[in-house]
């Protein structure tokens, strides 16, 4: 993961570069560390809901609950949740005399599709072919009865800060107070890209390269 100060100090050689200033004021820098992740990380999204392929740069914020089901068959969303995956259900059947199990995968819809399958008859879900909708803070699952459901999802990305303590009035990073990005290190020329681009500095060609070596 790509160490905050390592961003600040390559962001505050920009800044002096462009004659804005000494360095950036900490709650700017701060405020900006996370719209940039946060871009970063949007970038990917956008790539998965193209294709339902977590990259690698996701890989890192890939979780799974085990959920129950309430007999209204809503289920509260984990509070980190960002992206969902997949959810599946185990389906029990009898096999030659013998109870046996499969995991089935809940297929997703959109709400307005939800609401045609479970107003009518003929396609109406069971435990076998179950289907879900994501409406706000909650997964409403159809049958409504089926109890537990594993739940794979992308967390949301933990916010950056670069911390400090103060020595004769001046901030001194503090690396047991600051959280690093949750890019990966291969990431960090286009997070710092994104970031300049956000604080709406300019660099030349090779500058950054420059600053790096």
């Amino acid at each position: 993961m790509i160490n905050i100060d390592k961003v600040r100090t390559t962001v505050n050689g920009l800044w002096r570069k462009n004659q804005i200033g000494n360095y950036m004021d900490t709650t700017m820098f701060n405020n900006l560390a996370e719209k940039s992740q946060l871009e970063y990380f949007n970038k990917r999204k956008n790539v998965y809901d193209a294709n339902k392929s977590v990259s690698a740069d996701l890989e890192s914020l890939k979780s799974v609950s085990q959920l129950s089901v309430p007999s209204d068959g809503f289920v509260v969303l984990p509070i980190d949740w960002w992206i969902t995956d997949s959810i599946t259900s185990k389906y029990f059947f009898m096999l030659r005399g013998v109870q046996t199990s499969k995991d089935v995968t809940i297929e997703g819809l959109n709400e307005n599709q939800f609401d045609v399958r479970i107003a009518g008859e003929a396609f109406y879900p069971d435990k076998e072919f179950p289907i879900y909708t994501i409406a706000g803070s909650q997964i409403e699952v159809a049958p409504k009865n089926l109890q537990m459901i594993n739940f794979k999802y992308l967390r949301y990305p933990i916010l950056p800060l670069w911390g400090f303590t103060l020595q004769n009035n001046r901030e001194i990073y503090d690396s047991a107070t600051s959280i690093n990005f949750e890019i990966p290190e291969d990431g960090f020329d286009e997070l710092i890209q994104i970031f300049l681009n956000e604080a709406s500095i300019s660099t030349r060609d090779g500058e950054l390269a420059n600053l790096n070596n």
